[in-house]
């Protein structure tokens, strides 16, 4: 079968079971600056070009922060609610792996964009880059991406390390810089 089909086809995957699902749900927002001590306050009415920072729901990093990471395991299929500001569902972070590759893919919903995107794959949790005191740095992450203009939809690939093998547990950090409303600068 021809690999750019494949890719294709699980990207069509994605793109509808993300659309169409939630994930679990709890407390997972944290600030954008490397040390998480502060927080944006959270609004569950938002206005055009309110901007939150949003994680993927998860387990709390060690730290005193609102950063989350997921336990992934290879060769499934995942789908986690992406919250803003703690608890404002904006969307949602679906994990999936084939043919030896992680496919990563942010959607927001609800008038909800993409501003930045951050993410960390690791095989344990040592592995996703922390301060000292265990908040993690965004800004040392693997995938970094500024989408200007603002997007909705958002896909990264991660090659499968070698010592990884289906049914291994998979670190993920999925960080996301989000804004309400499409025509902010």
């Amino acid at each position: 079968m021809n690999l750019k089909f494949v890719v294709f086809a699980l990207v069509i995957l994605l793109t509808s079971m993300t659309l169409g699902c939630g994930g679990s749900s709890g407390p997972t927002a944290g600030p954008i600056d490397d040390d998480y001590r502060t927080g944006l306050d959270s609004d569950p009415d938002p206005q055009p070009c309110d901007q939150e920072s949003a994680w993927a729901d998860g387990t709390d990093f060690p730290g005193k922060n609102w950063a989350t990471y997921m336990e992934y395991t290879i060769g499934n299929n995942s789908i986690y609610t992406l919250y803003a500001g703690q608890d404002i569902d904006v969307g949602t972070v679906t994990v999936a792996s084939i043919f030896g590759l992680v496919f990563v893919t942010y959607q927001t919903t609800d008038g909800w964009f993409l501003k930045e995107t951050h993410l960390h794959i690791a095989d344990s949790l040592d592995g996703i880059p922390q301060t000292n005191k265990g908040n993690p740095k965004v800004g040392h992450f693997r995938d970094k991406m500024t989408h200007d203009p603002v997007v909705q939809a958002y896909m990264s690939h991660y090659a499968m390390m070698p010592e990884w093998d289906y049914g291994d547990t998979l670190f993920i950090a999925a960080h996301a810089a989000v804004v309400f409303g499409n025509d902010c600068n």
